[in-house]
């Protein structure tokens, strides 16, 4: 399975999820500068061992230990070249892709009235032209699944949440035109709690 945001809590969590629930091979894909798993000794040596970020790169290292077979690859969702490469990388290394998770997202904040073109480009960019990118790359690949997260928030709306909702509306369309296999959950404010 291929997993965006792969390296955001909510990628993380699901991609735990998957290995325990199925034994899953997973493809993560990570911001474009993430460096190669080779090299993150020296990026977490060089982050605070009690931050999120390394809390979250110390758990992909321990799915990869349990035996989990992992791929992490960077790209950027806004550039196709980018994504094709990330997801030849992964076929050539499992073969076929079986499903995709669009995980990816900035959170949105702020009036609108006093958000700039490029705040709300940040919050936009992952989901709306970073799915349509995504799902050209994907094109030809008999998926069993292709999910798009959200939020409610392009339902009940919120505080500050304009682009929030702007782009997560745009996903539930794009899910409804197309129809199965893609599909668009519209979570509400997450908090994820530790799995003990």
């Amino acid at each position: 399975y291929l997993i965006t945001g792969g390296l955001d809590e909510t990628g993380v969590v699901l991609a735990e999820q998957l290995f325990r629930a199925c034994g899953a091979r997973l493809a993560l894909l990570a911001p474009e500068d993430t460096p190669p798993m080779s090299r993150w000794g020296d990026w977490l040596s060089a982050l605070d061992e009690r931050s999120e970020e390394s809390r979250r790169l110390r758990r992909i290292l321990a799915l990869e230990r349990s035996g989990c077979d992992l791929l992490v690859t960077a790209a950027d969702l806004a550039h196709p070249g980018q994504v094709r490469q990330a997801i030849d990388l992964a076929l050539a290394r499992f073969g076929a892709i079986h499903g995709v998770v669009h995980a990816a997202g900035r959170a949105g904040a702020g009036l609108m009235q006093w958000k700039t073109r490029s705040q709300a480009a940040s919050v936009l960019s992952p989901k709306v032209p970073g799915t349509r990118v995504l799902v050209e790359a994907m094109a030809g690949q008999p998926l069993d699944f292709f999910v798009l997260f959200g939020s409610n928030a392009s339902v009940t709306g919120g505080f500050g949440q304009s682009d929030t909702a702007a782009a997560s509306a745009v996903l539930d369309v794009f899910a409804e035109t197309k129809g199965a296999p893609v599909q668009a959950i519209d979570w509400g404010f997450l908090r994820w709690q530790p799995v003990t």
